[in-house]
């Protein structure tokens, strides 16, 4: 009788005896199909024939979260501040950031807004900690110089960096959001800001509240415009006072427009 050898595995995987009618022990390959119980990010791809087939695969999306989160963010503030907020089209940020999945924006931040509010708070928030610290060392009746002067340096000093200049450019672009400060995005903690220009709206030139709110919202609006402006400046190298000399010109000039006399 000739030997031959083991039976070889069919084109389905299975042996012949394992799918034989008569068997009644399942083999191997298919308790543990039978047993497969995919994970909550499982999905199953279709087959070119259009079956669904398990590919064991986990779901990049859930096991690389907060770096695809950090990239995208990185990658929006980028964009928002050298190509506009509203003009910067979602596609390109998802594609510069390095992700395959065209949704990925959408997954993470759910729409331009999500993600603008994410860039805000990644750098509003550290901001507002040490405009936090400032606000400890005055006096617990501050004057309008030393609240502005708490109000201004948390961001002249972000202007050190690449990142915190696209910020500063980046929330002049929401001049027209300035009347709502009351209102801060989602995930943006403004305590601190929110006293700080609470204390000046009541301290600010005006004899109506209308016309004091106005100046506040002027100040606000001056204040980021020249911050920008300044931004571009250091981007080209070309800046008109050192660092030192332009915030106290800042603080001066935003004093003036608080408590200028009305006419």
């Amino acid at each position: 009788m000739i030997q031959t050898g083991p039976t070889q595995p069919t084109a389905t995987g299975l042996r012949p005896s394992d799918a034989s009618p008569t068997s009644s022990t399942p083999s191997p390959t298919v308790s543990t199909f039978r047993s497969f119980r995919p994970p909550p990010c499982f999905r199953w791809p279709r087959s070119p024939r259009g079956r669904c087939r398990p590919t064991g695969l986990s779901c990049p999306m859930a096991r690389d979260g907060s770096e695809t989160r950090a990239r995208l963010i990185a990658e929006a503030e980028r964009q928002f501040a050298e190509v506009g907020i509203w003009q910067a089209a979602t596609g390109d940020i998802v594609e510069a950031a390095g992700q395959r999945n065209s949704s990925a924006l959408t997954y993470h931040f759910g729409s331009r807004q999500g993600i603008l509010d994410a860039v805000l708070a990644e750098h509003g928030n550290p901001i507002d900690a040490h405009r936090g610290d400032l606000l400890e060392a005055v006096d617990k009746d501050p004057d309008v110089r030393s609240l502005v002067d708490a109000l201004v340096r948390p961001m002249t000093a972000v202007l050190r960096t690449d990142r915190g200049r696209r910020y500063v450019r980046i929330v002049a672009q929401l001049a027209d959001r300035f009347p709502t400060w009351r209102r801060p995005p989602e995930g943006v903690d403004h305590t601190h800001l929110g006293r700080t220009l609470g204390l000046l709206a009541n301290q600010a030139s005006g004899d109506t509240e209308a016309t004091r709110e106005a100046r506040l919202v002027a100040m606000i609006q001056l204040m980021t415009a020249s911050l920008a402006a300044r931004a571009g400046e250091l981007e080209h190298g070309e800046p008109t006072l050192d660092a030192e000399h332009y915030e106290r010109h800042l603080v001066d000039v935003l004093v003036g427009v608080l408590t200028a006399s009305a006419t």
